[in-house]
């Protein structure tokens, strides 16, 4: 068992293989997504100075709780949702090796409308069967009265999520989210290689993500990609089909 230094909270490093011992090293040394933790760390901070309402934390691809043990140690209420069998199960050890920590654990897929469709990538296809897994859909994750952050970062089912009418209204209603999302464009097919029919259907719902991606991003009141304010337009132009580098950064959004 490991003690992170900062923010104090305990793990057991080899509850799992593909994010274990190694992984928690890199956390530990800042070497792992120290841009977004430390983003995402002092926003909670700045809120909790401020006074505001209770911070609510959705951790939507939890893993293995680094998100989610961050935001409990700050004293966020927390809800994370992981469906891989692997990494839920070392959230769950993770999470019950800090009992203080208001954390809500659910194994299953996060979804915005029926017609979810599982990014190939989204999960270890040899150590899960996808059909047992539950599906919640997000409004059912959303809370009132308080100020709510959301990491979202689930291999290609963010597109699902980001085209709901549900999810969209309550941002509208809402007093403030922060949304810190990894963009997935292409994500959904594994069948490329096999004809032009196949890379037709590729090619047309990859535009259809990046629209969703400017539509969505639109509607926000501040739109920061490696820590610049950027325009939709810019996002859009990250991608590499239109020669960008691609999305190696995680785009933040505020909605106040």
């Amino acid at each position: 068992m490991q003690n992170l230094k900062i923010p104090i909270f305990k793990i057991e490093d080899q509850a799992e293989s593909f994010y274990g011992v190694k992984f928690w090293d890199l956390v530990e040394k800042g070497s792992y997504e120290n841009k977004q933790i430390l983003e995402i760390t002092n926003l909670i901070k700045k809120k909790n100075q401020e006074n505001m309402s209770q911070l609510y934390f959705i951790d939507i691809g939890a893993s293995s709780g680094i998100y989610s043990l961050i935001a409990g140690s700050l004293n966020c209420d927390v809800v994370s949702v992981e469906p891989d069998e692997d990494q839920f199960r070392a959230l769950k050890i993770n999470t019950e090796l800090n009992p203080s920590f208001e954390i809500k654990i659910f194994k299953a897929f996060v979804v915005g409308k029926k017609n979810f469709k599982i990014s190939p990538y989204a999960l270890n296809e040899k150590t899960n069967i996808s059909e047992t897994i539950n599906r919640i859909n997000i409004k059912d994750l959303f809370k009132s009265n308080c100020n709510i952050i959301i990491k979202c970062d689930i291999e290609g089912g963010e597109w699902n999520i980001l085209r709901s009418k549900n999810f969209k209204k309550f941002i509208k209603k809402s007093a403030g989210i922060d949304i810190f999302l990894s963009v997935h464009s292409g994500f959904f097919s594994k069948n490329y290689d096999k004809g032009i029919i196949h890379r037709t259907i590729f090619r047309i719902k990859y535009l259809s993500e990046l629209l969703t991606l400017y539509t969505f991003t639109k509607r926000a009141n501040l739109i920061i990609y490696n820590g610049s304010q950027v325009t939709p337009s810019f996002l859009v132009k990250q991608d590499r089909i239109f020669g960008g580098a691609g999305f190696i950064h995680h785009v933040q959004l505020v909605f106040n």
